[in-house]
């Protein structure tokens, strides 16, 4: 049985109304869902309370895509 993997939400902070999650081995952050870490139960277990782990699979099942209006150039 494959074991359930997590995307982390740092509840501190969102931008607009896309959610920060954790980057892969806890190296900052980011709103890019391809960018986001995954994370195991157990690592989640020792994080901060303010972070948030959500189910990549029911994650995934919402995304949608979104264009950085700073990236865009005439």
């Amino acid at each position: 049985m494959e074991e359930e993997l997590f995307y982390v939400q740092d509840t501190r902070t969102i931008v607009g109304n896309t959610v920060m999650w954790w980057c892969p081995d806890g190296k900052g952050y980011t709103c890019d869902l391809k960018s986001a870490g995954k994370y195991t139960a157990a690592e989640c277990r020792k994080m901060r309370v303010t972070d948030v782990p959500w189910p990549c699979k029911q994650v995934d099942a919402i995304a949608t895509l979104q264009v950085d209006v700073q990236k865009l150039r005439p």
